[in-house]
């Protein structure tokens, strides 16, 4: 993957800023050796498939719309292991209904990531 001097697509002051300068220094390189360009989420596909950008560096559910769109025209490099992600659930009020709430959104997410797990292969394309 050589980006140098290529025009690449990030969600500006977000992990996907954060994934390319992690990319780019892998490589040897920084965000000044690439013609960076800021997009909303929801259009950064847009601008590469419009070919306005050589590379994008977007969140799900933009690479599987990509891979459904563009098939085998992209190239996806993985990423996995590169840098770690983490959300929190925060509330204003401890709340009995609103702590039960909490306590079902974290459970199904702890099913879809062990499903995730068990099941790597069911998630391609």
């Amino acid at each position: 993957m050589d980006l140098k001097g290529k025009k690449v697509g990030v969600i500006k002051r977000s992990a996907s800023e954060y994934l390319l300068s992690t990319l780019l220094a892998i490589e040897g390189l920084t965000v000044e050796d690439v013609d960076l360009h800021y997009y909303k989420p929801e259009l950064l596909l847009q601008g590469f498939r419009d070919d306005k950008l050589d590379a994008i560096v977007p969140w799900e559910p933009y690479p599987f719309q990509a891979s459904k769109l563009l098939g085998n025209q992209i190239t996806t490099h993985d990423t996995k292991n590169l840098s770690t992600l983490s959300f929190n659930l925060i509330s204003k009020a401890p709340d009995k209904l609103l702590v039960d709430k909490a306590t079902c959104v974290i459970q199904g997410l702890q099913t879809a990531i062990n499903y995730i797990a068990s099941h790597p292969k069911n998630l391609k394309k």
